[in-house]
């Protein structure tokens, strides 16, 4: 009768499911989203005027500064408690554009810190906020959208 019991209990154990998305990341999507809205507010502040005037180390420096220097970590965030929603691939997709953007920006930095022949067209960094800011809003929308499907649990898992 005790193994009945056992096998029954592990059966019933091996056939439950975990919750579809990060249940963790899913928690923690409301405060990465207000995160990025400090990103949104920040970007004309600290990061508009270090690209309208060319100054490379600036812009630099300004990504590795907060608001930015957590970007990517609140981007991931929200795509790991989305990724089994149905804004997941609509999320990876932003996610892989803004970090291109920003990667670009600041090799774009990187290139005019060191002068010379590879100093960038002067109106590439301008240019590059503005790819910047579009996909930070881009992210931040899909994001949102994301955020506010409810967490998905297996019709198992609500009898524990």
């Amino acid at each position: 009768r005790m193994l009945h019991q056992t096998l029954a209990a592990t059966l019933v154990v091996s056939n439950a499911r975990p919750a579809r998305a990060d249940v963790t990341n899913k928690i923690a999507s409301s405060s990465a989203l207000r995160a990025l809205g400090k990103v949104q507010t920040q970007l004309p502040i600290k990061l508009l005027p270090e690209a309208q005037s060319n100054n490379y180390a600036g812009v630099k420096a300004r990504l590795r500064e907060p608001p930015f220097d957590t970007l990517r970590k609140n981007m991931l965030i929200l795509v790991r408690g989305g990724e089994d929603g149905p804004k997941a691939k609509e999320l990876t997709v932003a996610n892989k554009r803004l970090i291109g953007v920003l990667e670009a920006m600041d090799a774009t930095a990187s290139l005019g810190m060191r002068g010379g022949k590879t100093a960038p067209d002067p109106f590439r960094l301008g240019i590059e906020y503005e790819d910047v800011v579009r996909e930070v809003d881009a992210f931040v929308k899909v994001g949102t959208e994301a955020a506010g499907i409810p967490l998905q649990v297996e019709s198992s898992m609500r009898s524990f």
